[in-house]
């Protein structure tokens, strides 16, 4: 399939007011190119406005599962995850990936509690993967950087206690200790 072609025709399609010919073609693109973050950007805009069909849940899905650091990227996957939990609620199963990538970008946003949930999530449902130890830091670094030293102070002792054989762990001493030093009893 011709990108360009492809893409043409599904523009014309929007032209002409046909959503679902446009969309169905906008999804044969995806397959082909799940990082595009144009075509993303383009079927989200077209999802986002018909919030109870199955293709918003579909590419709000999508959209979790992708990484990137880029802020138009960021933005995007904040105001998805918005939409999603206005349209469809936070109590929904996600994949290993979507769960990280998720706790990833709300633990540093204004999403904080949504971030607190899937802490909990990864430790009960993934204690054992690889990205845990990870997640944990991360998640303890924003605690940090949102000045919610006493929840840091437990994420790292938790982290140094159960993976203490990792790199992630040898970090989040002296973190301890700097995040202690910090506390005013």
């Amino acid at each position: 399939m011709d990108y360009i072609e492809t893409l043409d025709k599904a523009l014309s399609f929007l032209r002409e007011l046909e959503l679902d010919k446009a969309l169905t073609l906008f999804y044969q693109l995806l397959e082909e190119h799940p990082k595009d973050l144009e075509l993303i950007q383009r079927i989200y805009q077209l999802e986002v406005k018909r919030p109870r069909l199955s293709g918003f849940e579909k590419i709000c899905r999508h959209i979790f599962t992708l990484q990137s650091n880029k802020d138009n990227f960021r933005e995007l996957f904040l105001n998805t995850w918005k939409d999603f939990s206005e349209n469809l609620g936070k109590d929904h199963e996600f994949s290993e990936q979507q769960t990280f990538n998720l706790l990833h970008q709300l633990a540093r946003s204004h999403y904080q509690s949504d971030a607190d949930n899937l802490i909990l999530n990864i430790k009960k449902h993934y204690p054992n993967d690889t990205r845990t130890p990870s997640a944990l830091f991360y998640y303890s670094e924003a605690l940090i950087a949102s000045k919610q030293m006493m929840k840091a102070r437990e994420e790292l002792k938790y982290l140094i206690t159960y993976y203490a054989e990792t790199p992630e762990a040898l970090n989040a001493v002296p973190r301890l200790k700097w995040v202690e030093s910090q506390i005013v009893v």
